[in-house]
């Protein structure tokens, strides 16, 4: 940024911290409206403060993306009655454009407001789907184009404890198909349910656009997650620390270009409950997961654990055929702080451009 833009974005800055009192005229979309809604999807706003009224759709996954210059946005703050399912925002939530925010909406949903910050001129872009959307195309209708891929939502910020996630990285990371997200949702809920646990933290998946995370900054960091079917999970964890992404062993090279876990340093990992959650994913659907990508220390003992579940009745017999030695689960390297579920399917379609 310009020293010109820098002095702009100090100036401007100081001018957000002030009583919402003090807010200037609502910014106007080209019909002259302040207000996002099924009949009007995207405004553009001037450099500033604006305020705008979201109408969301009723029942659906609803994402508000602010796209603009990289570095343009000073603040974004949601109020009204519907902000509440907006209380936690991503660990490592980064501030740069696009920023976006995913919610899922009741039956009948309650008004809320964007407070948007800028130095530079933006735009405010609302999209949305519903489970109507959530019906697998064959491959046959993919090609002939009589079906489109399902499409990609981004993970709801969760409400509560009780959903059994937080999320770790940025909203415009967020994004995977709507399958995917409403498989992994009903997971994280009955994993908490069975186990009283905290929040399992979910990273990467795609971008906001289907590409790979990261691709805006021109940094992609992996080789897979375009599209929606790649998902980047936390380790659950029994250490009083949260179950986010970090490593639960002493990571060393097992050669000059595979990092992972030294045998038998794997610590603070609950086992049992990364079995039972991966485990619920194969049971509710079994031919969904095609694989699962972990570290070696790692995938041992949720092979060593599946028995015990399963005569136990946590798990069915999919789930122990699944996670068994020769099942889905994959020792790889690079893989000491987190799990990596890859669901089947096409790859999804973007909702935002």
């Amino acid at each position: 940024m310009s020293e010109r833009g820098t002095g702009r974005r100090r100036v401007l800055s100081g001018l957000a911290g002030l009583a919402a009192a003090a807010l200037p005229s609502v910014a106007r979309s080209s019909a002259g409206e302040a207000r996002l809604s099924r009949d009007v999807t995207e405004l553009s706003l001037s450099a500033g403060r604006s305020v705008i009224e979201i109408a969301p759709p009723p029942s659906a996954y609803v994402s508000v993306a602010v796209t603009g210059p990289r570095e343009a946005l000073l603040g974004l703050l949601f109020v009204g009655p519907g902000a509440g399912v907006l209380r936690q925002s991503p660990l490592d939530e980064d501030g740069l454009l696009p920023r976006v925010v995913s919610f899922r909406t009741a039956a009948e949903p309650e008004a809320l407001s964007a407070v948007v910050d800028v130095v530079d001129a933006v735009t405010v872009t609302m999209a949305w789907a519903t489970d109507a959307e959530d019906v697998e195309p064959t491959p046959k209708a993919l090609k002939d184009g009589t079906a489109r891929p399902r499409p990609l939502i981004g993970f709801p910020a969760p409400p509560g404890p009780a959903v059994g996630y937080g999320l770790a990285v940025p909203g415009r990371y967020l994004f995977a198909r709507i399958d995917v997200v409403k498989a992994l949702e009903l997971a994280f809920e009955k994993t908490r349910k069975r186990f009283k646990s905290d929040p399992i933290y979910v990273g990467d998946a795609s971008q906001w656009d289907g590409r790979r995370p990261k691709t805006d900054l021109g940094e992609p960091r992996h080789i897979s997650h375009d599209g929606g079917c790649d998902v980047d999970l936390g380790l659950p964890a029994i250490d009083t620390f949260p179950s986010s992404l970090r490593d639960h062993c002493r990571g060393v090279l097992l050669e000059p270009d595979r990092y992972g876990c030294s045998p038998g340093t794997a610590k603070g990992v609950d086992f049992d409950r990364l079995a039972f959650f991966l485990g619920s994913l194969v049971d509710e659907a079994p031919s969904s997961i095609v694989k699962v990508f972990l570290d070696d220390v790692y995938r041992r003992e949720v092979v060593r654990v599946v028995p015990k579940l399963y005569e136990k009745r946590f798990l069915k017999e999919a789930a122990r055929t699944a996670l068994g030695e020769e099942g889905i689960l994959v020792a790889s390297p690079w893989h000491t702080d987190h799990v990596h579920v890859r669901f089947a399917g096409e790859k999804g379609r973007a909702l935002f451009g």
